[in-house]
């Protein structure tokens, strides 16, 4: 087991396409990429005008291609809101604006030419990676979760606090799930046929039209994220009681994560699906192999509340 040490508040990490890095995020208008081993190899720092911003980065993610970051920047102090687009060696490139609340998600399409944004304006965004926008999805009555994209490049699930999971084809909602009371997460499997759903201690696996496909059902409290691995064939649940949960697509457990002394703020696999990454309110991210089940801690300063 190795451990690391950040000494500043970590928001958000995530791993890089090929697995060789990780990207966190900040509350000190910063983002920081790390080697695989936890070594700090760059740091973005969020400016305004050439001068500091107060800004709390709470989202990165790497581009599809691995290329690109993107940060999703909010500082109220200004009431500026913007989702950027960094390269890997610190440059910032585009700035996407328009959002007049916090943005909660930012993400890319699968094929890297479209970011969304998801925002408590209760407005999703979708703007070419030239920073133009084509489109606004609006509907939710509510703040909006998160917004992520289907695999096809055309349909987009959102999920907002109006307890109800949206999914749109081509800037067009063509469905509603209704019966998603208490909804906190929801996403699409790889091959897009499935939605992951996410409802207070249960996550279940939906089909397209909403039947239940299979139910993860085990934790003693409210579970706040759950994704596919990358094939589909396992799911990951991170939860309040401080366990991540390591499933088969049916809904089996196979195991569970329990080094966390504090809520598990999220658990998200690498691209290859060799490594899994918790994240917890104790302050720490633990790195898993699945394979020989060695891990590395990171420790933060303060709660480190989610995984991208």
């Amino acid at each position: 087991t190795g451990v690391q040490t950040c000494a500043l508040p970590i928001y958000c990490a995530k791993f890089s396409p090929d697995g060789t890095r990780i990207i966190s995020s900040s509350g000190d208008n910063t983002a920081r990429l790390w080697t695989i081993d936890g070594k700090e190899c760059k740091v973005l720092t969020i400016r305004e005008n050439a001068e500091f911003s107060v800004s709390l980065v709470n989202q990165a993610v790497f581009s599809p291609d691995g290329k690109y970051i993107l940060l999703a920047a909010n500082d109220y102090r200004n009431k500026n809101h913007r989702a950027r687009l960094w390269d890997l060696d610190g440059n910032e490139l585009i700035t996407f604006s328009g959002h007049d609340d916090w943005i909660n998600s930012v993400g890319f399409s699968a094929d890297g030419k479209h970011i969304i944004t998801s925002s408590r304006d209760k407005i999703v965004r979708v703007f070419a990676l030239s920073g133009a926008l084509e489109k606004e999805l609006k509907g939710h009555s509510s703040n909006v979760w998160s917004a992520s994209y289907k695999p096809d490049n055309q349909t987009i699930v959102t999920v907002g606090d109006d307890h109800t999971i949206r999914t749109w084809s081509i800037g067009k909602r063509f469905e509603t799930y209704e019966k998603a009371k208490n909804v906190s997460f929801a996403g699409f499997s790889p091959n897009g046929l499935n939605i992951i759903v996410v409802q207070d201690s249960t996550a279940q696996s939906w089909n397209l039209t909403g039947d239940v496909v299979a139910t993860f059902a085990g934790h003693h409290a409210n579970i706040l994220t759950s994704r596919f691995s990358p094939d589909g064939s396992m799911v990951l649940t991170a939860c309040k009681d401080g366990t991540a949960c390591l499933w088969k697509a049916d809904g089996t457990l196979v195991n569970a994560y329990n080094e966390h002394k504090a809520t598990a703020n999220d658990a998200i696999f690498t691209c290859d699906g060799t490594y899994v990454i918790t994240i917890s309110d104790d302050s720490t991210a633990i790195i898993h192999n699945l394979e020989t089940n060695a891990t590395i801690v990171i420790r933060g300063k303060y709660g480190i509340t989610a995984v991208c």
